[in-house]
């Protein structure tokens, strides 16, 4: 899994711009697509009202500790295959929210991590 990070940087007319950069490559992780439980049946759905809204969510579990303003891609499987893809490119994940797992002793021994799929990809 890769985690890209937001940065701003100013252009040659003044502007202040954003873009997504890759802040660290590599990190080892579990994930799972959520496949069903609660009011929602499955992870990934298509809702139809004013707008199409195609949602994706994702667990994962990893050490490392992620904010909401992080991005999530290249997410592999053991083998090195893409785990999330379309048309052969990996898909990218928002942040929804990083909760620490806590042993018996209080010890910390990872992060749960819930992340939805990025609107623009």
């Amino acid at each position: 899994m890769d985690v890209l990070s937001q940065e701003k940087f100013q252009s040659e007319s003044g502007e202040i711009q954003r873009k997504w950069v890759a802040k660290d490559a590599d990190i080892p992780c579990m994930a799972r697509g959520i496949s069903g439980g609660g009011i929602r049946v499955v992870g990934s759905i298509e809702r139809w009202g004013d707008t199409h809204e195609d949602v994706e969510y994702v667990k994962i579990q990893t050490g490392y500790n992620l904010s909401k303003r992080d991005r999530l891609t290249n997410i592999r499987a053991a083998n090195g295959d893409l785990a999330w893809e379309d048309n052969n490119v990996a898909t990218v994940f928002d942040v929804i929210g990083s909760t620490p797992v806590l042993g018996p002793f209080g010890e910390l021994i990872e992060y749960d991590v819930l992340a939805t799929r990025a609107e623009i990809q």
